[in-house]
C-alpha cells in the first residue's frame, strides 16, 4: 500500500543517447545523458522516509522489478504519472516516450517507496506513479488497461 515515487524525469538520457546515435540530438535530452543529476543530497533526506530506493541507472521498469524483488513484493504503476520533461514529449512520439521512460537507462533518478509525504526537493519534482502490492507482480497501467512490457533493463556483462 505504500507509495512508489520517482525524482526528476525519465527517458531524457535514453533520448539523449538515440539523438546522438541518430543525427538528432536535441540539447537538453544530450546534456541529461552527458551530465546527469546527482540527487545524493535528497537521496539522504529520505533516511527515515523511504523504506526503500534505487537509483534509475537501468530503467525504470527494470529498476523497479529489481526493488520490488528484493522487498519481496509488487507493484502498480499508472504510466500516465510517469514525469516526461517538455523536450522529451516534442520530439517523440508517445509510444517511444513510453518505451524511453520504462526502459531507458542513465537517468539517475531516485525511485523511492514510502508511507509517508516525501521531503520537499527544492526545485526537484517529485512525482507519485502508483503503489507498492502484496503480490510478486510489477503491473503497469493507463486507465483501467493494463499494458504488457517485459524488460528487465540494462544487462551488464552481454
Amino acid at each position: 500500500g505504500e507509495t512508489i515515487y520517482v525524482t526528476g524525469t525519465v527517458g531524457d538520457a535514453a533520448a539523449g543517447l538515440d539523438g546522438l546515435l541518430h543525427g538528432r540530438p536535441v540539447k537538453p535530452l544530450v546534456d541529461r545523458f552527458a551530465r546527469p543529476p546527482a540527487r545524493v543530497g535528497y537521496g539522504r533526506r529520505l533516511r527515515g522516509v523511504a523504506s526503500a530506493a534505487i537509483d534509475l541507472s537501468d530503467g525504470l521498469y527494470g529498476d523497479l522489478k529489481k526493488l520490488a524483488y528484493a522487498s519481496g513484493v509488487g507493484a502498480d504503476i499508472d504510466v500516465a504519472k510517469l514525469p516526461v520533461s517538455d523536450a522529451l514529449r516534442e520530439n517523440y512520439a508517445p509510444e517511444r516516450i513510453l518505451s524511453l521512460a520504462l526502459g531507458g537507462g542513465d537517468d539517475y533518478e531516485l525511485l523511492f517507496t514510502s508511507a509517508h509525504a516525501p521531503p520537499e526537493a527544492g526545485s526537484t519534482k517529485v512525482t507519485a506513479i502508483g503503489s507498492v502490492t502484496e503480490g510478486p507482480d510489477v503491473l503497469l497501467r493507463r486507465g483501467n488497461e493494463v499494458l504488457p512490457y517485459d524488460d528487465t533493463g540494462y544487462r551488464h556483462f552481454q
